[in-house]
């Protein structure tokens, strides 16, 4: 969901009050609520034991210490799995605390690049059976994403994804029971 879309053309997301975010209302395939902070989703998540892979955007806007505040707040207590386009910020995660679960999301396959990730989220038409190879040569896994093509997710559990990203869950999930 784009949230960008609920707001005035000149305002921000980074620029609202907390206060006046969780004000509005967002709709999505026929439903619609009022934004949530992330301690509500959070704590809605660990009661349900829905595990969750926990995307961070940083922009030039956020403050130096934003990284470090995050962690010392949820890193401990949460022990989901955070993905980021960012590399420095999932090399803080891993100073922060190695046993963290932290995916580095790739936007199109080019070289092989060996980091501290767990492993790479990574656009699923990129993704082929040599990059697979050198995955597991290394270590790593691999989140595949946005997959919402039955056959697409199918090729995916067969090259040896370790995990799928898509609208979809149903249909994921009838294609792992096969």
């Amino acid at each position: 969901m784009k949230i960008k879309r609920y707001f005035p053309p000149k305002r921000q997301v980074y620029s609202l009050l907390k206060m006046l975010f969780l004000q509005i209302t967002v709709s999505e395939n026929g439903y619609s609520t009022k934004m949530t902070s992330f301690d509500d989703y959070l704590t809605k998540a660990n009661q349900l034991e829905q595990k969750l892979l926990i995307e961070i955007k940083t922009s030039s806007q956020d403050s130096k210490k934003i990284m470090a505040h995050f962690l010392n707040k949820y890193a401990k207590p949460i022990k989901h799995q955070i993905h980021s386009l960012d590399y420095h910020l999932i090399d803080k995660v891993k100073k922060y605390d190695k046993s963290l679960v932290a995916y580095f999301i790739l936007p199109y396959k080019s070289i092989f690049s060996r980091t501290k990730a767990n492993g790479y989220t990574m656009e699923y038409f990129s993704l082929d059976q040599n990059f697979m190879t050198k995955l597991l040569t290394n270590h790593k896994k691999i989140y595949a994403w946005t997959v919402n093509n039955e056959s697409v997710m199918t090729g995916m559990i067969l090259m040896g994804v370790n995990g799928i990203i898509t609208d979809y869950l149903t249909t994921s999930q009838g294609e792992n029971q096969r």
